[in-house]
Parts: structure tokens; sequence; C-alpha cells
């Protein structure tokens, strides 16, 4: 059964940055456990089971949630196991071989395309979960915001296509008005059009204007948009 992340408890603001200060896991679940990509082996507790390959962004088969709300590996008294190298030897302060930033900076990125990037409504609602938690460092948050506003179209296909959903806590975070700000010279360009509308740009994002999440992004533009007007076709064929 999958970890609920609705347990873990909600951290102080930075508390998950010491894990790249001084190499201290603070057990938030969200570095090690959910972000990355890894190969660990896929029965709970049970360190001989088949390996499995778990996409960045799914929950880690062994992570669970102590007494004191924080998450814990299933197989760390196994550690010392070669199925369990790359675990065992992940220490944020730490650099690698091949690459001169630690560990934790490596996770901090690897976090910044999963928050612009979300695959499913699933992901998208663990992200708001553990950004309400604090569970996410707040270098990753930094970064992704500038992320978002260097890929904005990116970002919004993600969550208003991909995923269609848009948690307040996501649009908050990675300051979403701003991210369709951006987005807006970048289809003109694409499209040849001049200036468009934000209705014209909720349509060319695909956004049927009687769902709710029509109602979300336009919400979320600036107060002095135009009107919406009447679509055209050509605006239709040049998507």
């Amino acid at each position: 059964m999958e970890c609920d992340l609705r347990q873990i408890r909600r951290f102080r603001p930075g508390e998950v940055d010491t894990c790249g200060e001084t190499g201290e896991c603070c057990q938030c679940g969200a570095g090690c456990c959910i972000t990355p990509g890894v190969i660990v082996p896929s029965v709970p507790g049970d360190v001989n089971s088949q390996l499995i390959s778990k996409p960045p962004g799914e929950i880690c088969p062994q992570l669970s949630i102590d007494i004191r709300r924080r998450a814990i590996c299933l197989l760390h008294e196994e550690k010392e196991d070669p199925r369990l190298r790359i675990c065992h030897e992940w220490i944020g302060n730490e650099t690698t071989d091949e690459e001169s930033i630690t560990l934790f900076e490596h996770m901090c990125r690897a976090t910044v395309e999963w928050l612009i990037a979300p695959t499913s409504a699933e992901e998208a609602d663990r992200i708001a979960l553990l950004l309400k938690k604090n569970a996410i460092p707040s270098k990753a948050i930094a970064h992704a915001k500038q992320a978002a506003l260097a890929k904005p179209t990116q970002t919004l296909l993600a969550y208003f296509i991909t995923c269609e959903t848009l948690p307040a806590k996501i649009a908050e975070t990675l300051d979403i008005p701003r991210v369709i700000i951006a987005a807006k010279p970048a289809v003109e360009a694409k499209l040849g059009r001049g200036t468009l509308s934000y209705d014209d740009l909720a349509f060319h994002f695909g956004l049927n204007p009687n769902s709710s999440l029509y109602e979300t992004f336009m919400s979320l533009c600036p107060k002095a948009a135009a009107a919406p007007r009447p679509k055209d076709d050509a605006l239709a064929a040049a998507d």
C-alpha cells in the first residue's frame, strides 16, 4: 500500500534545507524518496524482492511514516546491501565524483523539473500537499519559480492540460499569474498574431470556456485583461 503523505508532519520553514547544509536527514520524504528516479526493491520491507525502476515524482515503495510523523525507509537497517548502494551513499552536503555540486543541489534540480512539469493530477496533488507541509527545499522552490518563468508554456500545459488541475498552493508558490503573463508573448510570437487576449491564450491551450479550469485560468490573468471574444478559425489553425 502506498505511503499516505497526509500523515507527514508540517515542517518549519527552511527546516528541510538542513539536509544540504549539514548532511543531516530531516526525514521529509520528498527529496530522496519521491523526487528522483531510482531502482529499488519492489516489496515494502523486503530487500530481496524484485527490483523496479521508480519514476521521478512517484512514491518509493519503501517509504513509510513513523510515530513522530516523519518519513522513514522500511529498509533503513538494510542500507549496507548492494541493492541499496545509491540510497546508502546519499548524503546531502557531499558531492559526486562526476559533478561539483552537492547531492542536495542535484536533488533540488530534479525537484524543479517535477514542480514545473508533473505528469498527472495525482502528482500535482502530491506536490501541493508537500508544499503545504514545507517538505520541499526553499532552494528548489526558488529555482522552480525561475524555471516556470523561463518555460511558461510548458508549465501551463503541464498543469492545465496534462494534469487537468492547478491546486491553489501551486498557483501561489509558482506565481502562476506571472507565468501566464510570460507565456503570452511567447505564444504571440509562435502564432505571428500580434497581441492576443488572455481568452485567446486560454483557447490556444485548449481550455473549454465552460470548464472550471478555464475559470481558474482567467481568474489568474491580469484584471485588466480584455473581455472574452469569439474565437476565429485562424487562431485554431495556428495552434
